[in-house]
């Protein structure tokens, strides 16, 4: 009875075309299937140990570094322990852990420290030629606090080879940390060549330096880009000084007629000035371009004054959504203009559209206030 059922098994399996073939395949695959697991299997625990190896040799290193580090910061030791080329990254870990939090003498104190193990030579020979990335950035912002002159030039290259942007800012950021107004004039006209690199994370790094470097390398800057740069370049003049942005504003006001460089400028008078230049931003009331337009009704909303009420009111009826919603919402922000005041603005509007842009600014007033409006 068994030999008539396995012989009725193969009849059926070679009716279903299933052949000694296929199956010495499916044998095949499967134990290919449990060797590639096995492999998988042994890669992780492989890469688990390492990561217990790795973190217990720097709690090892941390718990012989951190109290000499700690002592360091309030009193230099005539002798320090032998910093050996294996726990540079460990070394590295653990003072820029502390770096981050400290300020003053006690920073000073850390950088001397790292002077004396010459640390910056060791970056400069294995980390920044053979090190991966985290190992380079980890050494890019120890260069950084340390503000050592040694390795200018790589970060210099660095920034201006835009190999990535992560290890370019970094060393942008290190840069102007060693030398601020040697830095200004590597980083800024990089700004304008590299459109791909974040405004925001430029402009972080600008505002680190001393606002005279940023006016001197801009004023230098600016005036040999081309214009469609222009716009840009002006969004970073309100690191500088006020008198010096202006000064550069007012010139390229006179040397440009491109909505775009206009716009730029009076968004920065906004910024910048205290009223000085008021009747300037006025002029550009009646612009063709409702993009210096919008930048007239910002600007105003910061610098104006109740002579600026009636201008802003007529802005109410512009043909362009963006204008009349910032002028209905530069309306309620004039600390000169209460309550009362914009309401009668209010009633005496004739267009749909100024009315409709009002009452809105004052809804989203009333909801941000709590207020109710009937």
């Amino acid at each position: 009875m068994e030999l008539s059922s396995i012989i009725n098994k193969l009849v059926h399996l070679e009716v279903m075309g299933i052949t000694d073939k296929t199956l010495k395949m499916v044998i095949y695959l499967n134990y290919m299937l449990i060797m590639l697991t096995l492999v998988i299997l042994l890669v992780v625990v492989f890469f688990r140990l390492r990561t217990i190896i790795i973190m217990r040799k720097r709690e090892d290193f941390n718990k012989e570094w951190q109290p000499v580090l700690e002592q360091c910061m309030y009193e230099l030791p005539e002798r320090l322990p032998p910093l050996k080329n294996k726990d540079l990254m460990n070394f590295m870990l653990l003072w820029n852990g502390m770096q981050e939090n400290l300020t003053g003498e006690v920073r000073d104190n850390l950088n001397f420290v790292a002077r004396w193990l010459k640390i910056d030579g060791k970056i400069k020979k294995t980390v920044l030629k053979k090190g991966n990335l985290s190992e380079r950035l980890l050494g890019i912002n120890t260069v950084g606090h340390m503000r050592s002159m040694a390795l200018w030039e790589e970060l210099e290259d660095i920034v201006q080879e835009n190999e990535r942007q992560m290890l370019v800012m970094l060393a942008a950021k290190a840069l102007a940390r060693i030398n601020d107004k040697r830095a200004a004039f590597v980083i800024i006209p990089m700004i304008a060549i590299n459109r791909e690199w974040s405004l925001p994370a430029v402009a972080a790094i600008v505002k680190e330096m001393r606002p005279r470097n940023v006016g001197e390398a801009l004023g230098d800057v600016i005036v040999r880009v081309p214009e469609v740069v222009v716009p840009r370049l002006v969004r970073f003049l309100r690191f500088a000084t006020a008198e010096v942005a202006l000064t550069i504003v007012l010139d390229l006001l006179d040397k440009y007629e491109s909505p775009d460089v206009i716009a730029a400028c009076l968004n920065l008078i906004g910024d910048v000035d205290y009223g000085q230049y008021v009747k300037l931003v006025r002029s550009y009331a009646d612009h063709d371009s409702w993009v210096v337009r919008l930048q007239v009704v910002y600007a105003l909303g910061k610098i104006g004054t109740t002579d600026d009420v009636p201008l802003l009111t007529k802005l109410l009826a512009d043909r362009e959504w963006w204008i009349r919603h910032r002028a209905a919402r530069c309306l309620l922000a004039l600390p000169f203009l209460d309550k009362v005041q914009v309401e009668k603005i209010l009633a005496e509007q004739t267009d749909k559209y100024a009315r409709g842009a009002l009452q809105q600014a004052m809804t989203e007033q009333a909801i941000i206030e709590n207020e109710v409006i009937v």
